[in-house]
């Protein structure tokens, strides 16, 4: 994972991610008041950080920061993984529990995108390290269309981070 990654999931507050939550409970519940009869799907897709394994308990990522109307990158703060891994869990699974509740399926694919940019690399980038590259889609949609064919899988299921040996 590139070092000192603009990574603005990072430094969102419990708050803020729980506001997250609350709109897309408003989203979902719309979707299935407008589609009655469609099967609704929610892919639950991470931010970059969170698809990667790490060699160390720490990582360095910059916040987005706005000033004067421009998006800027602000100063690299070194930040724990447990603390990635407790945002990434609280957002997955606010995520989660409203997708039940509208029951609508739900897929998490944190451990699958770990899995592959661990064997096969860089799934973000090169140029833009807050969206997917080509094998980045690619994976992705691999992951959705096991899932689908599946039915769904064991949702928030990344329980710890794990770091390479």
């Amino acid at each position: 994972y590139p070092s000192e990654t603009v990574e603005p999931a990072a430094f969102l507050t419990i708050k803020q991610i729980k506001l997250v939550s609350s709109i897309y409970t408003a989203a979902i519940n719309y979707l299935k008041e407008f589609f009655p009869t469609s099967e609704i799907w929610t892919v639950y897709v991470p931010s970059p950080v969170n698809a990667y394994k790490f060699d160390s308990k720490s990582i360095l990522l910059s916040n987005r920061l706005h000033q004067n109307g421009k998006d800027i990158r602000g100063k690299p703060v070194a930040i724990d993984l447990s603390t990635i891994l407790r945002i990434s869990n609280l957002a997955c699974t606010g995520i989660m529990e409203s997708t039940h509740k509208a029951k609508v399926k739900f897929i998490d694919t944190r451990l699958a995108l770990r899995n592959i940019s661990s064997r096969e690399g860089y799934i973000h980038g090169p140029n833009d390290p807050l969206h997917f590259n080509e094998r980045g889609y690619r994976s992705l949609a691999k992951i959705i269309n096991n899932n689908l064919a599946r039915g769904t899988n064991k949702p928030c299921d990344m329980l710890e981070p794990k770091t390479r040996n």
